[in-house]
């Protein structure tokens, strides 16, 4: 089976996307497990990046797994089932698995099986069926993690130096004088950070969605708010017969233009907002799956996971509505004879309209009606 991969954004990189999409149309429940991990953008994630230069994602790789066992049993009294089934990966033979070896971590054909138990030093490993294995579900597909540069080694350290997994031999030469604990002793300070970084990212999330209601709100506000106008508009254009009509549609353009600016600048700004609240939710949800994985899982995936959550937390961004939800009509009839096109406006704020308004003049006695919304 090819190994699933992370990016470092977090999504899962699965080299055989098509095969993947067969196995989530038959299986449901594990379906959603792994789009909960990501894995419904599998068609836009094959990366042009190869196989081993990103870290395995333990957690998809046990679902695929898992998918796999339950895929070939099901088809396997059919003509579409082709192939052993799952390949023996302890032999070269590509016989059908028929059980796994909880220790050593491998699927094992029947013969490998029944050699292994002969063995001195594995008649003692814990052997599991493969319905077995799928009746226990993930923590079943346990995976030993073996070091890339020293053959056979079992990364059981964590060097605090360098944040990363490594084995016994990694401690001599490249990570000697660093400091290195056992996975499990150091596992559990790095859930906690995770869980703090998770809620810092959470209340950054809920502003972002307070801010996306009262954004939502604002452009629900000025499209009542342009409805409204509309209407002012056209009794006060009535109002001076047939001397208006082309001062009407002028003034309609205006309501529009105004309120398309500010709708589109308003959309602009939510689609900003939109885009940091999905980076920010899919880190989150992402995390929060690792967490619920193996020590080994979380230990890989901290440092990357967390430094994201950090990253998109320390985003800036402008909480309240780029526009304000209030425009106004004036109607002055006192100066329609003389100043026509250039008294009657649609302005955005009352400071406009006061600027050029001296109140107790003759002539100056106008008509300005305050739109607020739903204030």
């Amino acid at each position: 089976m090819s190994t699933t991969e992370t990016h470092d954004c977090c999504h899962a990189y699965i080299p055989t996307v098509n095969n993947a999409w067969m196995i989530l149309s038959k299986h449901r429940e594990i379906r959603n497990r792994l789009h909960a991990l990501n894995a419904e953008k599998l068609s836009s994630l094959v990366s042009p990046i190869g196989t081993g230069q990103l870290k395995a994602n333990f957690q998809m790789n046990q679902l695929m797994s898992l998918l796999t066992i339950s895929t070939r049993e099901e088809t396997k009294s059919k003509e579409e089932a082709k192939g052993p089934g799952l390949p023996c990966e302890n032999c070269t033979s590509k016989d059908a698995s028929k059980g796994r070896c909880f220790e050593c971590c491998k699927f094992m054909c029947d013969f490998c099986l029944k050699t292994h138990q002969r063995f001195l030093e594995t008649r003692d490993h814990k052997i599991m069926t493969l319905e077995e294995v799928k009746k226990q579900g993930a923590p079943a597909m346990t995976q030993q993690v073996k070091c890339e540069k020293h053959k056979g080694e079992v990364k059981k350290l964590y060097c605090e130096s360098c944040q990363q997994l490594i084995c016994r031999d990694c401690t001599i030469i490249d990570h000697r004088d660093h400091k290195f604990q056992f996975i499990d002793e150091v596992a559990g300070r790095h859930v906690k950070n995770l869980k703090s970084d998770i809620e810092n990212a959470t209340a950054v999330k809920d502003r972002i969605q307070q801010s996306l209601e009262e954004i939502k709100t604002t452009k629900f506000n000025i499209n009542v708010t342009a409805v409204q106008m509309g209407k002012d508009v056209d009794k006060a254009i009535d109002q001076k017969i047939q001397s208006l009509e082309q001062q009407r549609k002028a003034l309609k353009k205006e309501v529009e233009a105004k309120t398309n600016v500010k709708i589109g600048n308003l959309e602009k700004q939510e689609n900003d907002i939109l885009t940091k609240m999905k980076n920010l939710k899919s880190a989150i949800d992402f995390t929060e799956n690792a967490l619920q994985s193996t020590n080994v899982n979380i230990l890989s995936l901290s440092s990357e996971a967390g430094s994201r959550l950090k990253s998109l937390t320390r985003i800036q961004f402008k909480g309240q509505p780029c526009e304000k939800d209030t425009l106004f009509f004036q109607d002055d009839d006192q100066k329609f004879q003389n100043i026509l096109k250039s008294m009657m406006k649609v302005l955005e704020n009352k400071n406009q309209y006061d600027a050029g308004h001296q109140p107790g003049r003759p002539g100056n006695y106008g008509y300005l009606r305050h739109y607020y919304g739903n204030e």
